[in-house]
């Protein structure tokens, strides 16, 4: 089931919001950086709010289903979906997805004495 023309609005308009001002939110500097970088950035940021959004609605929709037939039973796939559709409408999907990749680098770095 598709989300309503609402959802999609309010969706694409906080996803709008974060792409454009996560610079300023989440006190990047980004002065000296090229201009694909920006492109970059915002795209990053956009899509991470969207998928977010995304998860919410696939949350939404399976309690909604499930309630009006049964009871409803979250599992672990259910918590997994709160958490990136908190983590995204928040504007914090990018830079957590970043840290978990960049992340066992810079242990390894440190083990070693880099």
């Amino acid at each position: 089931m598709l989300p309503p023309y609402w959802f999609i609005g309010v969706s694409l308009a906080a996803s709008v919001f974060y792409s454009a001002r996560a610079f300023a939110i989440f006190h990047v500097s980004g002065k000296d950086e090229d201009w694909s970088w920006w492109v970059h950035q915002v795209w990053f940021n956009f899509l991470g709010a969207i998928v977010g959004w995304a998860a919410l609605w696939l949350l939404i929709s399976k309690l909604r289903s499930t309630a009006a037939t049964e009871s409803v039973q979250i599992d672990g796939w259910d918590f997994g979906l709160f958490v990136v559709a908190f983590i995204g409408v928040t504007g914090h999907l990018p830079r957590t997805l970043v840290g978990l990749v960049v992340a066992p680098g810079e242990l390894f770095s440190r083990l070693v004495g880099r």
